[in-house]
């Protein structure tokens, strides 16, 4: 029973590890520009994710992007809805 736990713990730190080293690997491949960043529009609810690359002129930088949106609605129905939106994430990627 001893030797099953010593096993089973060794198997839990082994796939922590492999779970740490490809976050850090996927970061890296992200901010190189290795892998194509996903251009999204996703709604849950009266919140709004939209995710997309953008490209500053003079010298040229490049970032990916994501914004959260929130949609509210007045009282009783009165008027439109409002929706207020905010940067959440910038992330410089590198520049050809």
């Amino acid at each position: 029973m001893r030797k099953l736990m010593h096993i089973g713990c060794m198997l839990a730190a082994i796939g922590c590890l492999a779970i740490a080293l490809s976050c850090g690997l996927g970061a890296a491949a992200v901010q190189q520009r290795v892998v194509a960043l996903p251009r999204m529009n996703l709604q849950l609810g009266n919140y709004r994710v939209s995710t997309y690359t953008a490209r500053m002129s003079l010298p040229p930088k490049y970032f990916y992007i994501v914004w959260v949106f929130v949609r509210t609605y007045p009282p009783e129905g009165r008027g439109p809805p409002t929706e207020k939106g905010e940067q959440f994430l910038q992330v410089p990627l590198r520049s050809d």
